[in-house]
């Protein structure tokens, strides 16, 4: 009589449960097998090595310095100015004055110039029908001018580009017209100042 087969009895595989005799484990794919060899790392190397990009060379940016140098010239403008400080109001002409036909001034013209220029250029105007000349002392040489007045130039040594100041103490010998009568007549002459490079000079 055949002994009946007891599945219970059978002896199992040395294999262990749930697993085939001789059977092969499948192979893992090339990303488990980073996780598990490279398990620690950190995430941003694991990213490397999965894609096969870890290791690779690493290319820094040249950065190109550019340097550009230009000359930069300033030209300083030459300028003067007057103050007056002083200067007669009035001439008054006298007998003894029109029939030597000039008046000799008492009170001088005291002017106050400042210009960044080695010099400065003084105009002088007539502004009353009443010269036939004038002559102006003060300037190191008298000045012969026309009726209608004139111009002098007057230098000096300036200190760097900061303006220079001078004094100027002008004084006139008025030569009178031949129709000036005696009496009393407003100033006749104003002077106005320009740098001595101004082309006009």
């Amino acid at each position: 009589m055949n002994a009946m087969h007891d599945p219970q009895s059978a002896p199992r595989s040395a294999a262990g449960p749930g697993r085939l005799k001789n059977s092969r484990p499948l192979p893992l794919s090339p990303i488990v097998r980073a996780k598990e060899t490279h398990r620690g790392l950190p995430a941003a190397c694991l990213v490397f090595l999965t894609s096969g990009a870890c290791g690779a060379p690493a290319h820094d940016a040249q950065t190109h310095d550019t340097q550009t140098r230009f000359a930069v010239t300033a030209t300083v403008e030459a300028v003067a100015r007057v103050v007056t400080q002083s200067a007669p109001s009035q001439v008054v002409v006298s007998t003894t004055d029109v029939e030597r036909g000039f008046v000799d001034v008492a009170e001088p013209m005291r002017l106050r110039v400042s210009a960044n220029s080695p010099g400065c250029v003084l105009d002088i105007v007539t502004v009353a029908p009443m010269l036939s000349s004038l002559v102006l002392k003060g300037l190191g040489s008298d000045q012969r001018l026309e009726a209608a007045g004139g111009t002098v130039v007057e230098r000096w040594t300036p200190r760097g580009i900061q303006p220079s100041t001078a004094d100027l103490v002008l004084h006139f010998r008025l030569m009178l017209a031949p129709q000036i009568a005696p009496g009393s007549y407003p100033w006749p002459l104003r002077v106005f100042v320009r740098p001595v490079e101004s082309p006009a000079a």
